[in-house]
């Protein structure tokens, strides 16, 4: 389960949430190579709180998280949410 409406994390001076639910589903949506890539990235831009998330689904994101998000500590804070 993940709640990537509400993903915390750590800048230099605050703590802040971050929504990343537009930008992780859009990506997912249209970079996927498959179906289920393209439907979790529709769930998670249409979530609206925690997402039940499978081990194929986690696979799916940590594959893509390099292309979407460049930023070690924003991918870093993505991974932890989804623990």
């Amino acid at each position: 389960m993940a709640n990537f409406g509400k993903i915390p994390f750590k800048g230099l001076e605050v703590e802040e949430t971050i929504d990343i639910r537009k930008q992780l589903g859009n990506f997912l949506f249209y970079s996927s190579t498959d179906l289920q890539g393209s439907e979790l990235g529709r769930k998670i831009y249409h979530s609206s709180g925690e997402v039940d998330l499978h081990e194929e689904d986690k696979k799916i994101i940590l594959e893509a998280l390099g292309r979407a998000f460049p930023s070690y500590v924003v991918r870093q804070a993505i991974i932890d949410a989804m623990k």
